[in-house]
């Protein structure tokens, strides 16, 4: 193996302690010495596996959502016409993002180290092409940063007239502002505008399907008849079928650059958590994307708006931007529906500003992962406690601020020099891609590896090899046919040719110089290195997933607990009610110094309603009435003698105030009436303190047996717990 652990300067230790993971083992160092990733943890910190499969997974769907589906689809569809924009769209999304996004899936989920593809292609290929596509793809996701800005700016401008650098100031602070957070936070933004996006798409499709069937203000069920109005193939260039086919091609470099995704999964493989289940997840559901927002974005913007619509070509000519000149709204307004631009034009501003957002992690992180493997200086991979590459995000946001050039006629002329420099560096990269995971099949099988296991995803059997291979052929022709349209009569020029042309030669520049520089040496199937830094993200998955048997076990264990006190509480309120019961039926108190544990016995012994028990005395006691006849009946209860007392109370008032009322005066009474008189307000007394303290004792009874509730159930939590 090319790549070994060197023992004398690098110890390795794996603790696992109610669920956490402590491992200073990240990257190893290359025997050939021409490549080596370095992770100094004490030193400048490291990102953090805060990422789930609900952030993954809305995030690669919601970066195939931006604005070229709401608003760039104008030019090719005035271009090249219904049919071949579809065509062109389907084609490139179904036969080389999916297989693409599910190999970098299978790659990722079985080494998701951090850096992936852009460390793949130093270790598996040659550190000189691991350079190249690192510096490259860095280079290309700065400057779409600036293409997002520009086009945030461009879209805001549809509801004022304020200088677009206002708009370029809120889109560069905002995004620096939640990148600076930690990895998590970040998730939870692209989560929620990801959200937001697909919502409109699916609400736009639905509109679109509604009304093609007649249900709008026009009641014109227009069907497929805006496919057929401005040309289902539209020649582009030269006339006759050669025009036709270079309409299509068109579209099919359109969609190139509009479609991406893949490069976005592999960078975030290195901060999601339990990598080796979510990111094999996210990869699987590619296919929504694809069929759903790519195939069915497309089919319903071509039903809703043709090909040659005047108010398209208009919006075109005059240089419009955002909602006033998207197909989407052009169309909604043609068929009577009025208001919804506003709509329409805010989630484009959103779908513009979550790209932006996710150029700029995939930036920062690419300059993190050149930090490592020290293309770079170090500090660009310092992090902060939360796992933000902060030096790495600021660099990021400082190129962003090429961004304000466009407030000048002649700089923007520079700036577009540049972002066109950049669109084909996304296509070099996938092709490195594309070495790379052909590469990891043959080491896969050179190799003794665990990779035929279960547990690691692989691409289905008729996607590999042919449909992979058709990927990536298909991906170099559009590569290097890119500017094709700049090689027919009065097209060409130096710019056009150097903007179409610059990237591959300037990747290819930039291999060269680092192989003669660090003298690298090509890898063979049997040298590429799949197994460095394996372990220990085995050790980090082994422990998230006994962290999670715990939680679970912890959550099911006090789950039955709690039901077990529901249990026992309810038992002990039904022997509550049996004492009350049956101290009301035998009108006797126990007394209240006696020890609980007597009282819950005579709760205990005392039948529940309902139960056998009690039936069985019931009959006990019916059956000896008769023989054991008044000594047999139970004792007045409390609320019988408080009763009683009362009626007492009220009927020796009664006589008192009778007799009083039945004499002349008080001072005329006999002697015998008066010590009447008196007799009776004392048993009047005596009877009002014998109510009074019936009622209390009953209070404290009660109070007592509410207590005892509170202390058994306690001891009975803290005995089965």
């Amino acid at each position: 193996m090319i790549f070994t652990e060197k023992k004398s300067s690098m110890k390795s230790s794996v603790s696992v302690e109610a669920g956490s993971v402590s491992s200073d083992r990240h990257y190893l160092v290359s025997d050939a010495k021409d490549f080596g990733a370095h992770l100094d943890v004490e030193k400048f910190g490291s990102t953090k596996r805060k990422l789930t499969n609900r952030h993954v997974s809305l995030m690669i769907i919601g970066q195939s959502i931006g604005t070229g589906l709401f608003v760039g689809i104008k030019t090719p569809l005035m271009n090249s016409g219904s049919l071949s924009l579809f065509l062109g769209f389907f084609l490139w999304a179904a036969s080389m993002i999916w297989p693409l996004m599910l190999a970098t899936g299978e790659m990722c989920s079985y080494l998701p180290v951090r850096g992936t593809f852009l460390h793949f292609a130093a270790r598996w290929l040659d550190p000189a092409l691991g350079f190249a596509v690192t510096m490259m793809y860095l280079y290309t996701t700065l400057m779409f940063i600036c293409v997002e800005a520009v086009a945030f700016a461009s879209v805001a401008g549809y509801w004022t007239d304020l200088s677009p650098a206002v708009f370029v100031t809120i889109f560069l602070a905002s995004v620096l502002f939640f990148n600076v957070f930690g990895v998590n936070w970040y998730g939870e933004i692209e989560f929620c505008s990801s959200i937001l996006k697909v919502l409109l798409i699916v609400g736009l499709m639905f509109f679109g399907l509604i009304t093609m069937c007649g249900g709008n203000p026009k009641g014109d069920a227009y069907g497929f008849r805006n496919w057929k109005e401005g040309g289902l193939v539209k020649p582009y260039l030269v006339e006759g079928n050669t025009g036709k086919f270079l309409g299509f091609w068109n579209v099919l470099i359109f969609a190139a650059f509009s479609c991406g995704g893949p490069d976005m999964l592999g960078m975030v493989s290195g901060e999601i958590s339990q990598p080796r289940k979510n990111i094999a997840t996210a990869a699987k559901r590619t296919y929504i994307r694809i069929f759903l927002f790519y195939v069915g974005g497309i089919f319903f913007v071509n039903s809703l708006c043709a090909s040659n619509n005047p108010d398209l070509l208009a919006a075109s000519a005059s240089g419009k931007g955002g909602a006033a000149a998207s197909p989407w709204v052009i169309g909604i307004k043609s068929v009577g529906v009025n208001g919804l631009d506003s709509v329409v034009n805010a989630v484009v501003l959103t779908s513009a500003w979550s790209c932006g957002n996710g150029f700029t992690y995939g930036a920062a992180r690419s300059a993190y992962s050149a930090a490592l493997a020290g293309y770079i200086p170090k500090s660009f991979s310092y992090c902060l406690k939360s796992g933000c590459p902060i030096v790495a995000v600021v660099f990021a946001m400082s190129i962003g601020c090429l961004s304000y050039m466009t407030t000048s006629k002649a700089s923007a002329v520079v700036l577009n020099w540049f972002i066109n420099l950049a669109t084909t560096g996304l296509l070099c990269t996938y092709a490195v891609m594309w070495m790379c995971y052909f590469k990891f099949k043959k080491a896969t099988r050179a190799q003794p590896c665990d990779h035929e296991d279960p547990k690691f995803y692989k691409l289905s059997g008729f996607l590999y090899p042919w449909v992979t291979y058709w990927a990536a052929f298909l991906n170099a022709l559009v590569l290097f046919f890119n500017g094709f349209w700049i090689f027919f009569p009065g097209q060409f020029s130096v710019a056009n040719l150097f903007t179409s042309y610059f990237a591959p030669v300037f990747f290819m520049c930039l291999f060269g110089f680092w192989k003669i520089w660090k003298k690298t040496h090509w890898r063979s199937a049997e040298e590429a290195d799949i197994t460095s830094d394996k372990a220990d993200i085995d050790d980090e998955e082994e422990a998230e997933a006994l962290r999670k048997r715990k939680a679970n076990s912890t959550f099911s264990a006090m789950s039955d607990r709690l039901t077990q006190l529901q249990i026992c509480l309810d038992q002990l309120v039904a022997q509550f009610n049996a004492t009350i019961n049956y101290v009301n039926t035998q009108g006797e108190l126990a007394p209240l110094d006696e020890d609980k544990t007597s009282v819950i016995n005579m709760a205990a012994n005392a039948p529940l309603p309902g139960t056998k028990k009690e039936n069985a005395e019931q009959q006990s006691q019916g059956g000896n009435s008769e023989a054991s006849g008044a000594s047999s009946r139970p004792k007045p209860s409390f609320d019988s003698v408080i009763n009683e007392l009362s009626t007492d109370i009220i009927l020796k008032s009664r006589q008192i105030s009778m007799i009083i009322d039945s004499l002349p005066g008080i001072g005329t009474l006999p002697e015998t009436q008066l010590k009447m008189i008196g007799d009776l307000i004392e048993e009047l007394d005596e009877v009002e303190k014998q109510r009074e303290a019936k009622i209390k004792e009953k209070d404290e009874l009660l109070k007592w047996c509410e207590d005892l509730i509170v202390d058994v159930s306690h001891g009975i939590f803290k005995t089965r717990t």
